[in-house]
C-alpha cells in the first residue's frame, strides 16, 4: 500500500472513530460541555442545550463561556440571581483548579449536578447530570425516615427490637416511660437477660426472680409465632407485650398499656350480664330477628305471651316455624294461618314502618307489635301487651266526661289562656278565688277585660287595670312562670303559668295564704329555739355580727356571755325530762327580765344559754351577771316539786377581749369553765391565763391517751378484812399514772378527764383484766374488787369484757366484785338494773361504793340487791368528833343488816375507828390501818403476813 492509499485510510479510520465518539456525545444521558484555557467552548452535545434551553447560535465551538452564561441567565433557569453573582461565585471555584461537585435546583423544578474537572491545558469539562429523580427519591427518603423517626418517637405504644444476639437495638422512650426503665441503663447493645434483671429490680412482676423472668420471656420471644405475654408493673397496672420474631433471628416487640383496656373489658363483661339481665326482666317481650327471618335473641316475656319454651325459640329457628308452634298452642285463633299472619306483618312492616301492629290472640289479649330495622337487614321487635290501654281507649269518652267534673270541683283554680291573652276555659274555682263574676269571666273574654272586673271588685287597690296588664303581659313576654298576687282581703294566691304547645298559657292559681304563713312560721323556727323561743345559735351569731359591725363603725362595746345551770342534770334525771323542760322555759323567762330590749338571749342547747349585752362596759356586765345569778336562784315551783337552780357564767368584753366571734365565744367559754371550777352559781370575766390552764388541761388528755400503750398504768391493790374473823377477804385494785414528766398524777385528777374523754373505756377494760389476772395467782377464795365507772355502763360491750377477762384469767366469777357509784343508777333505770343482773346471772359479786353521798341512796337498794354496801370514808374521817357520822354508820350499818346485805367501812386508819365501826355492825373493813395500797410486787408478802397474822391469832 503506498503512502496515499495509508493516508486515504488513516483519514477515513480517523473519519470513524470521530463520528462514533460524536455518536457517543449525543447519545450519553448527560450534558457535558468543555472550554479551553481562554475560556472558549471547544465542546458540548445537545443534551446540554436541552438541559439548559440553550440555543445552539449561541452555543458554539469558540463561543465565550460568559456568554454562555449570560444567554443561560437571560433563559430564567438561575430564576433571580444576577449573572455579576453567578460569574463571581464561578471564577471563585474555578480560579483553585480542584475537582468540584455542586446541586443547583432549577425553576422548572428540576435538579442538576455539576460536576467540574480541570484539564491538563488549562481548560475545564463540565459535566451535567439531571438528578431530579435521584434527588426526589433521596428526599423522600429523608422524609420517610425522619417519619419513622416521628412515629416510633410518638407512637403510643413502647417498642423496643433484638438481634439475634439478644442484645437491644432500638427502643423508643415510650417504652422507657411504660416500665419506668433508666436511659442510662438500658440503652444499645444491654442484654435481654440484663434488661429483665434492672426491670424486675424496679419492683416489677412481685414475686417472680429476674431467672425465672428471663425464662418465661425467652420461651415468649423465641417461638416462631407472634407471641402475647401479660406483664404485671408495681404500680398495679398491666402491659401487654406482643413479640414478632425477625428474619435475622431476633424480634421486635411492642408494649402497650392495657390496664384501662382490661378494665373496660371486664366493664363490658358486666354491662353485658346487665343488659342481659335487664332483657330477661324488661316489661315488653323483644325478639331479634336476621335478615332472613331466623331468631338471633329472644327475652323471656315473649316466650310467655306466645306460649313458647326457650327450647322453642332457641336462635336460628324460622319465625313462620314460631308462629305455627304458638298457633298449635291455641295462643292465636283457631282459623288462623301462620303463613298468613307472617305475610300480613311483613306487610304492615314496610307500609307502616312507624306504627304498632296490633295482635289480638285467642284469649282476648291485645299485643302491640313494633319493628324497628338493624343496619344488617334484620329488626328488632317488641311485644306489649296492651290489652288494659285497649279497654282504656274504650272509657276515653267517660274520662272526658270526669275530666269535665274534676275540673269544676278541683281545689284550685285553671285557666286556659291562647296566644292572643283570651280564655279557652277556666273553672268555678277561679272565678271564685277572685269574688269574679262566672257571667263576664267565661271563655272568649281578653284578659285585660279579666283584670279590669277584678279591680273593679277591689281585689287590687292602687292599681290600674292597663298597668296591671301591661306588667302581665311584659311577665308573661319574659318567659315568668310563676307570680304572686296579695289580694286586699288578705288572700296570696300564687300563679303557676305552662306554656301550651300550640302556643299560650295554662296558667293554676292555688291560695298559698296558709302556706305562706307556715314558712314564715318554718323561718322563724328555724332561727329560735324550739322550746324556749329564743333565738338560736343561728341567730345569735347574726346579731353578734351585727354588734360586732358597730364596734368597728361607732366604736360602741359589747359584752358576750356564756350560762350554763348548775345541776341541771340531776333535775332530769331524778325529776325527769318533762319538768326539765318546764325549768328551761322559766329560766329563759327570768333571763328575759334580766336584760334590757337591745340585749339578746339565745339558747344554744341543753342547759346552755348566751347573752348579747348592747352598750355594755365592765361594770353593767358585772351588774347583768349579778341581776342573772339572784333571779336563776329564786326558788322555782313546778309541778308540786321546788327546784332551787343555779348558774354559772362566763364573760367576755369586747373589743378588750377580741373582735372576732368565735374567739369571743371561746373566751367566754373559759371564764365559765373557771366559774364551774371554782363553786359554781357565780361569774368570772375571761382572763388571758384562762387559755394556758385549758391548753394544759388538753396537753394532759393528749398524755393519756398515749399513756396506756406506753406501759405509764400500774394497779396497786388495798386489803379488805372481816371484822367477824378478821380474814383477808378481797383487794381493792386502785390504778395509778406514774407519767414521765409529771411524775404520779392522782387519779382525781385523770380519771375525770378519762371520763369526759370516753378514754375510760379501754382504760377500765386493761385494768379488769390486769387485776383478774393478778388475782388468780392469789390463794383462794380472796376475792378482787374493781371500781366501774358510769361512762362503763354506757358502753354496750360491759357484759363481753368482764366476760373476755374472767376467762382470759381463768377465774371464778364469784372472785370477782364490781364496785360501782350511785351515779351509774342515775342513768337509764332499766338498762343499767338489767346490766347489773346479767352480771349477778355470771356470778359476780356487786357493791355499791361510797354509800350515803348521794341522791337516793335507799331506792337504789330497792331496785337491786347488792353483794355489798362500802361506807364512804367522809363519814369515817370525823366517827370520833362527830355523833352525825356515828348515827349515820350505824344506821347503814343496821340497814345492811336487814336487808342481809354486807357493810365494809373505807379509810380506817385508827385503831379507834376500828372499834367504832366494829361497835355500829359494820361487817368489814378497808384502810391504810391494815397496809396502803401496795404494787403488784409486794401482794404476795402482803397476803402471807395477813394470813400468817391471822393464823398467830
Amino acid at each position: 500500500m503506498n503512502g496515499d492509499t495509508q493516508a486515504a485510510v488513516g483519514e477515513e479510520q480517523l473519519t470513524v472513530l470521530l463520528a462514533l465518539h460524536q455518536t457517543a456525545l449525543e447519545t450519553m444521558s448527560h450534558g457535558l460541555i468543555m472550554i479551553d484555557a481562554a475560556e472558549r467552548v471547544v465542546l458540548y452535545n445537545q443534551r446540554f442545550l436541552q438541559m439548559y434551553g440553550l440555543s445552539g447560535e449561541v452555543v458554539r465551538v469558540g463561543a465565550h463561556i460568559r456568554d454562555v452564561i449570560a444567554h443561560a441567565v437571560g433563559q430564567g433557569i438561575f430564576g433571580e440571581e444576577r449573572f455579576e453573582d453567578i460569574w463571581k461565585r464561578r471564577n471563585g471555584r474555578i480560579a483553585e483548579r480542584k475537582p468540584f461537585s455542586t446541586r443547583r435546583p432549577m425553576t422548572d423544578g428540576r435538579t442538576y449536578a455539576l460536576h467540574y474537572t480541570p484539564m491538563p491545558d488549562g481548560g475545564w469539562v463540565t459535566l451535567c447530570e439531571d438528578v431530579s429523580h435521584r434527588y426526589a427519591m433521596e428526599r423522600a427518603l429523608r422524609v420517610q425516615i425522619e417519619r419513622f423517626d416521628q412515629a416510633v418517637s410518638h407512637m403510643s405504644h413502647g417498642l423496643c427490637m433484638f438481634g439475634p444476639d439478644e442484645r437491644l437495638i432500638v427502643c423508643n422512650k415510650q417504652y422507657l416511660e411504660i416500665y419506668g426503665l433508666d436511659p442510662s441503663v438500658i440503652k444499645p447493645g444491654v442484654t435481654h437477660r440484663e434488661l429483665l434483671a434492672h426491670w424486675i429490680a424496679q419492683g416489677n412482676e412481685p414475686g417472680m426472680t429476674a431467672d425465672e423472668f428471663y425464662a418465661r420471656r425467652t420461651l415468649a420471644v423465641r417461638g416462631r409465632e407472634v407471641a402475647t405475654m401479660l406483664l404485671h408493673l408495681k404500680s398495679g397496672r398491666v402491659v401487654k407485650a406482643t413479640s414478632r420474631p425477625t428474619p435475622n433471628g431476633g424480634w421486635v416487640s411492642a408494649h402497650e398499656d392495657v390496664t384501662e383496656r382490661l378494665h373496660y373489658e371486664e366493664v363490658l363483661r358486666e354491662q353485658n350480664l346487665l343488659f342481659d339481665a335487664a332483657i330477661e326482666n324488661m316489661p315488653h317481650g323483644l325478639c331479634m330477628y336476621d335478615r332472613d327471618l331466623r331468631v338471633i335473641v329472644s327475652n323471656r316475656r315473649y316466650r310467655e305471651i306466645y306460649g313458647l319454651s326457650a327450647d322453642d325459640a332457641r336462635p336460628g329457628t324460622p319465625m313462620l316455624e314460631l308462629m305455627r308452634t304458638s298457633t298449635d298452642r291455641g295462643i292465636h285463633r283457631a282459623d288462623a294461618d301462620p303463613e298468613e299472619m307472617l305475610a300480613g306483618i311483613l306487610r304492615w312492616k314496610e307500609e307502616h314502618p312507624n306504627q304498632p301492629y296490633l295482635r289480638h290472640l285467642a284469649d282476648g289479649r291485645v299485643i302491640a307489635v313494633r319493628f324497628q330495622r338493624m343496619a344488617n337487614g334484620g329488626w328488632v321487635s317488641t311485644f306489649e301487651d296492651v290489652t288494659a290501654r285497649e279497654r282504656a281507649a274504650q272509657e276515653l269518652q267517660e274520662q272526658h266526661r270526669r275530666f269535665d267534673v274534676a275540673l269544676s270541683n278541683m281545689a284550685h283554680g285553671l285557666c286556659m289562656i291562647d296566644a292572643g291573652l283570651r280564655i279557652i276555659v277556666c273553672n268555678r274555682r277561679y272565678v271564685d278565688m277572685f269574688g269574679m263574676s262566672p257571667e263576664v269571666v267565661k271563655p272568649g273574654i281578653h284578659m285585660r277585660d279579666v283584670f279590669a272586673h277584678s279591680i273593679g271588685l277591689g281585689n287590687h287597690p292602687g292599681t290600674g287595670a292597663d298597668e296591671m296588664f301591661l306588667r302581665y303581659r311584659e311577665a308573661l313576654g319574659r318567659g315568668e312562670t310563676v307570680m304572686t298576687h296579695h289580694l286586699a282581703n288578705g288572700c296570696i294566691v300564687r300563679i303557676t303559668y305552662q306554656t301550651m304547645p300550640q302556643g299560650g298559657w295554662v296558667a293554676i292559681y292555688e291560695d298559698v295564704t296558709e302556706r305562706h304563713k307556715a314558712e314564715q312560721s318554718i323561718a322563724h323556727m328555724a332561727r329560735h329555739d324550739a322550746l324556749t323561743d329564743l333565738p338560736n345559735r343561728v341567730l345569735f351569731r347574726e346579731k353578734m355580727a351585727e354588734g360586732l359591725a358597730r364596734v368597728e363603725a361607732n366604736g360602741e362595746a359589747l359584752a358576750v356571755f356564756c350560762l350554763d345551770l348548775d345541776n341541771f342534770k340531776s333535775v332530769n334525771d331524778t325529776l325527769g325530762h318533762p319538768i326539765g323542760d318546764k325549768l328551761l322555759r322559766t329560766i329563759a323567762e327570768r333571763l328575759g327580765r334580766a336584760v334590757e330590749a337591745d340585749d339578746t338571749i339565745a339558747r344554744l342547747g341543753g342547759d346552755e344559754f348566751a347573752v348579747l349585752q348592747a352598750q355594755a362596759d365592765g361594770a353593767a356586765a358585772e351588774a347583768l351577771a349579778h341581776r342573772i345569778i339572784a333571779l336563776v336562784a329564786e326558788p322555782i315551783l313546778i309541778d308540786g316539786h321546788e327546784i332551787n337552780s343555779g348558774v354559772s357564767i362566763g364573760i367576755a368584753m369586747v373589743p378588750d377581749d377580741g373582735t372576732a366571734a368565735d374567739h369571743l365565744m371561746k373566751c367566754a367559754d373559759l371564764a365559765l369553765y373557771r366559774a364551774k371550777a371554782e363553786g359554781r352559781n357565780t361569774f368570772r370575766f375571761f382572763e388571758p391565763d384562762m387559755d394556758s390552764r385549758i391548753r394544759t388541761r388538753r396537753a394532759l388528755e393528749l398524755d393519756l391517751r398515749r399513756a396506756l400503750a406506753a406501759g405509764e398504768f400500774s394497779l396497786a391493790y388495798q386489803p379488805q378484812i372481816d371484822l367477824a374473823t378478821n380474814d383477808l377477804i378481797a383487794m381493792e385494785a386502785l390504778l395509778r399514772w406514774s407519767h414521765p414528766e409529771r411524775g404520779p398524777v392522782a387519779p382525781s385528777e385523770f380519771i375525770p378527764i378519762a371520763e369526759d374523754i370516753g378514754f375510760i373505756v379501754p382504760l377500765g377494760e386493761w385494768v379488769l383484766r390486769q387485776a383478774c389476772a393478778e388475782a388468780a395467782r392469789w390463794p383462794e377464795p380472796i376475792r378482787i374488787a374493781v371500781n366501774l365507772s358510769p361512762v362503763q355502763f354506757r358502753n354496750r360491750g360491759l357484759i363481753t369484757t368482764v366476760t373476755q377477762a374472767l376467762a382470759a384469767a381463768r377465774l371464778a366469777p364469784q372472785r370477782l366484785e364490781l364496785e360501782i357509784t350511785e351515779a351509774v343508777l342515775l342513768q337509764e333505770d332499766e338498762t343499767v338494773v338489767a346490766t347489773l343482773h346479767q352480771l349477778r346471772a355470771l356470778g359476780v359479786r356487786i357493791s355499791m361504793d361510797d354509800f350515803g353521798t348521794g341522791y337516793s341512796s335507799l331506792s337504789y337498794l330497792r331496785s337491786f340487791p347488792f353483794d355489798k354496801i362500802k361506807i364512804d370514808r367522809s363519814f369515817i374521817s370525823d366517827l370520833g368528833r362527830n355523833r352525825d357520822s356515828a348515827a349515820i354508820v350505824r344506821a347503814i350499818a343496821n340497814l345492811g343488816a336487814s336487808l342481809g346485805i354486807e357493810t365494809t367501812a373505807e379509810g380506817i386508819e385508827t385503831d379507834e375507828q376500828l372499834e367504832l365501826v366494829r361497835r355500829a355492825g359494820c361487817t368489814g373493813m378497808q384502810g391504810y390501818l391494815t397496809s396502803p395500797p401496795r404494787p403488784a410486787a409486794d401482794v404476795p408478802a402482803l397476803i402471807a403476813r395477813l394470813r400468817g397474822e391471822e393464823a398467830a391469832a
